[in-house]
């Protein structure tokens, strides 16, 4: 059976068009990806040398371990993501062997002695026959149908590469969509409260229409808004927390019940989520999992989901399993800011600890002992809350003067914390008042990164408690700053 290379092409990039229409429902994806798989299959005729092999697979193997990239974009009204990640050993070893081979095949096609072996892609042979019988011999080409039907495994080896590589490529691209829309994730979670706070805002409104006077009834709905509003700030931040911490992780090099979850958080499924980090799952797990660090990445994300849904018991135990499976600075840090915002001082201080003994660069040191200065002033134990927040305040001056951009919103975060310190701790209006004003001044050219949004709002708050009208502040602070521009 003879099927033309250029038939094969065509079949792979009408498979490969199908299977991305199927998925992105859009032709204007699914046409340009159909005829870009075409001319790519038609350009690597398997009767070409072995050598073109031997360089699409070296160039393969320097993509996946040397050069990482991400694209995202807007292609003829459709949203795409694609990119590219380092792979694991096992597979780069064997595009290693595999490209070895390929040259070694490429040599001898040169030097003809694959003919007749199962490597010759040659669709035809070579054969001399005596057709008069006078001992004169002809030479035929003769058509070979298992070389024929070599190229036609091949093609659908082609086509099922390309098939799996669009499933992963659509799996990539719905997680990374959701990341990016971080306000839709906090709304979908928020959504059955603010159903029952605009009910009960209706009903208020209708019974001061009825009767006129707030009674004890509308003073209970009041309350019960004022509950519901809480509860939504707090999944709001332990959402924000969840996404913000994953942003430094590779999503990609995490193991695949890591991504399940995570993407069932995204779309609202916090209960499948925690389904799918069942314990009996993590142990079977583990014996998949070559890292420690995963592994605790793992129970770091099981503990997050679980802060979701207020289950701190539960998530403090796995908390503590992350560090018990990979104690490095992140982990220590990452369960110390859990210890603290659950308000159990002692462990957070012992895990802060634990920090300093791990740091690895001064800016983790200053960021230590930042948190360990908020944890005294919790604590209402001013004096060490100072000597840490000073100490903060010293590494990461120091750190700015040689790298400005970098860590001069830092420098503006410790002196608004020794703002909040002084108003806090001994009601010094001055003191607290300049502090802030100094941080305001060094945070304003970063205003538009939103952890600084965050720090200036803390530092206006800090202005508004010292009874500080905040709109005659700002219109002088701006006035002075042109007036320094114009000198």
């Amino acid at each position: 059976m003879k099927i033309n290379w250029t038939i094969i092409s065509l079949i792979v990039g009408t498979i490969s068009l199908i299977a991305v229409h199927l998925t992105f429902r859009s032709w204007k994806i699914s046409l340009p990806v159909g005829l870009t798989t075409f001319l790519i299959t038609l350009y690597f005729n398997p009767k070409t040398r072995y050598f073109r092999a031997f360089s699409f697979v070296i160039a393969l193997i320097a993509g996946l371990n040397k050069f990482f990239f991400q694209f995202k974009g807007t292609l003829f009204e459709v949203d795409f993501i694609v990119g590219s990640n380092e792979t694991s050993n096992g597979v780069t070893i064997a595009l290693i062997i595999l490209a070895g081979l390929c040259l070694v095949l490429d040599q001898l096609e040169q030097k003809q002695k694959l003919k007749g072996t199962l490597f010759d892609f040659s669709s035809k042979k070579e054969i001399n026959v005596d057709i008069k019988g006078d001992g004169n011999e002809v030479h035929i080409n003769k058509t070979d149908a298992r070389s024929n039907m070599k190229t036609f495994i091949l093609g659908i080896i082609l086509i099922i590469s390309l098939i799996f590589s669009v499933l992963r490529w659509n799996r990539d691209k719905n997680i990374y969509d959701l990341i990016s829309n971080k306000d839709s994730v906090i709304l979908n979670y928020k959504s059955e409260n603010q159903k029952v706070i605009d009910y009960l805002r209706r009903s208020i409104k209708d019974k001061e229409r009825i009767v006129g006077f707030l009674d004890e009834k509308v003073l209970r709905m009041s309350e019960q808004i004022l509950k519901l509003e809480n509860e939504n700030e707090r999944l709001e931040y332990e959402i924000n927390n969840i996404i913000q911490s994953n942003k430094n992780i590779d999503l990609e090099k995490t193991p695949s019940i890591y991504k399940k979850a995570y993407k069932l958080f995204l779309e609202g499924n916090l209960e499948k989520a925690l389904i799918e980090l069942d314990e009996d799952k993590l142990i079977f797990e583990k014996n998949l999992i070559s890292e420690n660090r995963k592994e605790a990445e793992i129970y770091i994300l099981k503990a997050q989901l679980l802060r979701v849904g207020y289950n701190y018991k539960e998530a403090s135990k796995n908390y503590e399993k992350a560090v018990q499976v990979y104690g490095n600075y992140y982990t220590f840090l990452e369960v110390a800011n859990y210890f603290h915002y659950i308000n159990d001082y002692s462990k957070a201080e012992y895990y802060y600890n634990k920090c300093l003994e791990n740091i690895s660069f001064r800016q983790e040191k200053a960021a230590t002992l930042n948190n360990l200065g908020n944890l005294y002033s919790d604590q209402n134990d001013y004096a060490k809350a100072l000597t840490s927040y000073k100490e903060a305040f010293n590494i990461y001056k120091d750190l700015a003067s040689k790298k400005p951009n970098t860590y001069l919103p830092k420098v503006g975060m410790t002196l608004i914390n020794l703002g909040i310190f002084y108003q806090v701790s001994t009601a010094d209006r001055e003191q607290s008042i300049q502090l802030i004003d100094k941080a305001i001044t060094i945070l304003k050219p970063f205003s538009k990164i939103e952890y600084v949004q965050n720090y200036l709002e803390s530092g206006f708050n800090v202005l508004k408690n010292w009874n500080i009208d905040l709109e005659t502040y700002l219109i002088r602070k701006l006035e002075n700053i042109e007036v320094n521009n114009g000198e």
